[in-house]
């Protein structure tokens, strides 16, 4: 008996053992079982695409949000659908200074207070259309280091001009001497409202010309430039009117001018008095020879302002900066009645009486201390 119950308890724990190994290996089962229908479930959540329903917006409420979109990202919506790209089409595009929208036949209108136009060669032609285009409202034109090639060219640039009403002020300066211009320019310019005339580069542009385009003009700034506008010029009975309302007047003397001349002196002298007041007269003077010439050249000027108790700006040409320099010196020890002088943005500036003298530095120009 007692053999036999000695037999039974390794056997019963043998069974035992078993039993929990049993237990264990269900739990673990049921557990991956679960583990895998779980994982299933995430599976078939994440492949089930959802259901969304759709949102109709009326066009007044797109276009309010498509105005606060960022150019790049309404370019990206033109293609979601037709709507949606003539929609963005039709909105304005603001940029400084420019406006620009496009009709429901597509057409595009751009609206901009100042726009600097870069034409090649091959694209001159189009200058002339774009000035029609913009014939009513175009109020400034100025036009630089530009050449016509041909007559018709140049029929075609000033007969869009001539057609500009609200013209104001026009700078023109070719790259080489225009010798098809002349007649069509001033044809072009007569009785436009003229308050800024810069002209220069004109073959045989002559003072009754100038006086033609300026008639009945209240010029602000004139600055022509011709073989034949001489400085004498300004002190005929035709500028007299014109004189008075011009607050900056630019004229150019060459190497033969002579600064001995009694009548060409009081002849400028009167033309300066005629200035307003506050009126600049700027002075291109071609200036060769030595520092005493140019000394000279600077006293004629300075003497000048002190007479007509105005302001003059004198641009030295072909003339070094060692030398305009070493001729100011001279002027301030040799000329009596010169007052303080300083440097200014541009050059170096001299009192002399009522009047003031500026004479600029070689690399510096007209405006560029304003």
């Amino acid at each position: 008996m007692m053999m036999m119950i000695a037999l039974c308890q390794p056997l019963m724990s043998s069974l035992t053992k078993q039993l929990n190994m049993n237990r264990t290996r269900s739990v673990l089962q049921f557990a991956k079982k679960k583990l895998l229908d779980c994982q299933n479930k995430l599976k078939r959540t994440g492949n089930k695409v959802p259901t969304t329903s759709s949102v109709l917006l009326d066009e007044p409420v797109l276009e309010e949000v498509l105005k606060k979109l960022d150019i790049k990202d309404r370019v990206m919506l033109r293609g979601v659908s037709p709507h949606i790209h003539d929609l963005v089409d039709r909105l304005p595009l603001i940029l400084p200074f420019v406006f620009i929208r496009s009709d429901s036949r597509g057409n595009i209108e751009l609206h901009c207070d100042q726009m600097d136009v870069l034409i090649g060669e091959e694209n001159r032609l189009r200058i002339s259309s774009l000035i029609l285009l913009s014939r009513r409202s175009l109020s400034h034109l100025r036009f630089r280091h530009c050449r016509v090639h041909s007559q018709q060219q140049t029929v075609q640039l000033w007969t869009a001009v001539a057609q500009c009403q609200s013209l104001v002020a026009l700078q023109y300066e070719p790259c080489r001497l225009d010798r098809w211009s002349r007649p069509h320019l001033v044809d072009a310019l007569a009785s436009k409202p003229l308050k800024s005339l810069i002209l220069t580069g004109i073959d045989g542009l002559q003072p009754k010309d100038l006086f033609r385009m300026t008639n009945g003009a209240r010029l602000e700034e004139l600055a022509v430039v011709g073989e034949l506008i001489t400085p004498s010029v300004f002190d005929h009975k035709e500028a007299s009117t014109m004189l008075g309302t011009i607050h900056s007047l630019l004229i150019q003397v060459n190497s033969t001018f002579s600064i001995h001349d009694v009548s060409e002196r009081a002849a400028i002298l009167r033309t300066m008095s005629s200035l307003p007041a506050t009126g600049v007269l700027e002075v291109i003077h071609i200036s060769r020879g030595t520092v005493t010439d140019t000394t000279k050249v600077i006293s004629y000027w300075i003497q000048l302002a002190r007479d007509s108790s105005r302001e003059v700006k004198l641009k030295l040409e072909e003339c070094s900066q060692e030398r305009a320099d070493a001729a100011v010196g001279r002027l301030l020890r040799k000329v009596r009645g010169v007052g303080r002088s300083e440097w200014t943005k541009g050059g170096v500036a001299m009192q002399m009486g009522g009047g003031r003298l500026t004479v600029l530095d070689k690399k510096a120009w007209f405006g560029d201390d304003q």
